[in-house]
This record gives C-alpha cells, sequence and structure tokens, in this order.
C-alpha cells in the first residue's frame, strides 16, 4: 500500500514541477533567466553595482558601450574604448583589430542593419584587480538585429569578457574577444 502511496505521489509531484516550471518558463523567458542565473552565480555583485563604487563604474562603461550600438553613435562608442585598445576576433583567432578597425567595423554594421537593440545585458561577473587599476567583466548580452537590406530579423546571444583599465577616474576598455558573427558577408 504504501508503494502505491508513494507511487501517486511521486507522479502527482512530478506534474506539479512541470506544471510550475512551464509556468515560469512563461513568465520569465529564457533569455530574461539571465538574470537569474548571473544573481545565483554571484549574488553579491547586483548590490555591488547599485552603489556607486568600482563596479557600478564599470557596468556604467559597458552599458554605454552597448547604447552607443543602439543609438548608433560612433563618438560615444570609441569613447569607451582606450586608445590602444585591442578586440580579438573570437577565442582563437590570431586577428586582432586596433580602434581604428574597431570603428570601422562599426560604421559598416549601422550601415548594415536598420534597427540593432539589446534588451538583455547581464553582468554575471566584474573581478578588479588589487591594484584597482584593471578589471575583468563578465557580460551576456542579447542583439535583436534588423538587417537594412531585407528587414529581416537576426538575433546574436554572446557571453563576453572585457578587459578594462582604469584611466583618471574613467574605466575603458582595454580588450574583447568578440564572438558576436555577423550575419551575412563581412566586408
Amino acid at each position: 500500500m504504501q508503494l502505491i502511496v508513494g507511487f501517486i505521489l511521486g507522479v502527482v509531484a512530478s506534474v506539479l514541477a512541470s506544471f510550475v516550471f512551464t509556468w515560469l518558463s512563461a513568465i520569465f523567458p529564457f533569455e530574461r533567466q539571465r538574470w537569474i542565473v548571473a544573481f545565483l552565480r554571484n549574488p553579491i555583485l547586483p548590490f555591488k553595482l547599485l552603489r556607486r563604487g568600482e563596479e557600478r563604474r564599470i557596468k556604467d562603461c559597458i552599458r554605454r558601450l552597448f547604447q552607443s550600438w543602439c543609438n548608433k553613435d560612433l563618438e560615444k562608442y570609441l569613447a569607451c574604448w582606450a586608445d590602444d585598445c585591442v578586440r580579438v576576433m573570437g577565442s582563437v583567432s590570431t586577428v586582432k583589430e586596433d580602434k581604428n578597425t574597431i570603428a570601422q567595423k562599426f560604421i559598416r554594421s549601422c550601415k548594415r542593419y536598420s534597427e540593432i537593440s539589446t534588451p538583455v545585458i547581464a553582468f554575471e561577473n566584474i573581478r578588479i584587480s588589487p591594484d584597482s587599476r584593471n578589471a575583468i567583466a563578465e557580460v551576456y548580452y542579447r542583439f535583436e538585429l534588423i538587417r537594412a537590406e531585407d528587414s529581416l530579423p537576426a538575433v546574436e546571444s554572446s557571453r563576453e569578457f572585457y578587459s578594462l583599465r582604469k584611466s583618471g577616474d574613467e574605466w575603458l576598455i582595454a580588450s574583447n574577444i568578440d564572438y558576436f558573427t555577423d550575419v551575412g558577408k563581412i566586408q
């Protein structure tokens, strides 16, 4: 008798768990769950980002970077990068871009896409060096793009690391590995 009751309770619990999971997935789509995952991985970081500390300044720099993409603002975009910055094209690539090349690629992307948005930017970790002059930010983001040539949407999600360097009171991106794969032929 206990075996039958246990089996029935197990089935009921499984059905309830499936229902709750489906319900939560509808409320919090996968892309939105990144904030929850980021919080669970590093529960102290959201509180540090609320204060006016170095972590907040790093977050603000990276947010300005993504906002300048959405606004297609080259001047603000380049202001986020150090003069001697380097961007590596993929984790196994030896192709490196300097600030001028980064600017040219930004201009081409702004022409290629009529709309650029980043509805999800989740800061998963920010590590500041002991001397407080360098930092690494781990950021998950989602680009939603509309191609200019045919108005087709393109979606790109990625998790990237940004190396930042403090210059005066300002944090600037010194390097990053670009995992974003552009849609169509790269010019």
